[in-house]
C-alpha cells in the first residue's frame, strides 16, 4: 500500500486558498487533497485488500498516520511563525482526504511575512509570494530579492524522481475577494462572481514559478 500511495501521487491535487477582506486582512490555506490519488489506490489495490478496506477506511488510516505528521510539522511551523507580528490561528485540519494548514493575517504585510516564515521556497524550487493591495487591486509577484527559487543541492538531485511522480499532480489557488471580480490577468484563471480560481500543473510551477503571478481586479 505505501508503494501505491508513491505510485498515485501524480493524482495529488495541492494548492492555496486566500480569503481577503476590504481592511486587507484575511485567512490563507495550504491544501493537500488526495482524493483522486485514494480512488487510484483502490482501484489498483489486491483483491484481498478490496475485500476488506473501504475507501473510507484507507482514508481513516492514511490520514490517521498524514495527520501525526501533520502535528510535527505544525510545532516547526509554530517556532517559525510564532514571531511573526500579525499572523494568529495557526492550525491544521482534515475532511475527509483534504488537509489543511492554515492562519489568519492583519494585513498583506503579515500574509507576506506569513507565507515566507512557513519556509515553502528553496527546497521546492519555489520563490516566496509577494502580495500587494490596494483597494480594488491584488497583485501577487514573486520576488528574486526573497528567494532565487532554485533548487537547492538535495533538491536537485531529487528532481527527475519529482517530475516522475507528480506528472500529473495539480495545484489550485483560490482567491476569494471583497467585492466582484472585474478582470484577473492570471495564466489559468477563471472567475466566478468574488472567485478567482488559478488551476497548474505542478510541474509548471516548479519549472517558472512566475507562472502563478498577476493582478485581480474588483470592484
Amino acid at each position: 500500500m505505501a508503494a501505491l500511495a508513491v505510485f498515485c501521487t501524480s493524482c495529488l491535487n495541492m494548492g492555496e486558498e486566500i480569503t481577503l477582506n476590504e481592511d486587507g486582512s484575511g485567512s490563507y490555506v495550504l491544501f493537500l487533497d488526495l482524493d483522486k490519488a485514494i480512488d487510484m489506490m483502490m482501484s489498483m489495490a489486491p483483491d484481498s485488500v478490496k475485500e476488506t478496506m473501504t475507501k473510507e477506511q484507507m482514508v481513516d488510516s492514511l490520514m490517521a498516520g498524514m495527520g501525526s505528521k501533520m502535528g510535527e510539522d505544525l510545532e516547526l511551523m509554530d517556532e517559525k511563525m510564532g514571531n511573526v507580528e500579525g499572523v494568529s490561528n495557526l492550525g491544521t485540519e482534515t475532511e475527509g482526504a483534504i488537509m489543511r494548514f492554515k492562519f489568519d493575517f492583519e494585513n498583506i504585510d503579515a500574509l507576506n511575512n506569513g507565507i515566507q516564515a512557513m519556509g515553502f521556497t528553496e527546497k521546492q524550487g519555489l520563490k516566496p509570494s509577494y502580495f500587494a493591495y490596494k483597494k480594488g487591486l491584488l497583485d501577487r509577484q514573486f520576488v528574486d530579492g526573497l528567494g532565487d527559487g532554485g533548487m537547492d543541492e538535495e533538491g536537485e538531485g531529487m528532481e527527475d524522481m519529482m517530475k516522475m511522480m507528480f506528472k500529473d499532480a495539480t495545484y489550485t489557488v483560490i482567491y476569494n475577494l471583497p467585492g466582484k471580480v472585474k478582470k484577473a490577468k492570471m495564466n489559468g484563471a477563471e472567475v466566478s462572481g468574488n472567485t478567482v480560481t488559478q488551476t497548474l500543473g505542478f510541474l509548471e510551477i516548479m519549472e517558472d514559478t512566475d507562472v502563478m503571478t498577476g493582478k485581480i481586479k474588483f470592484k
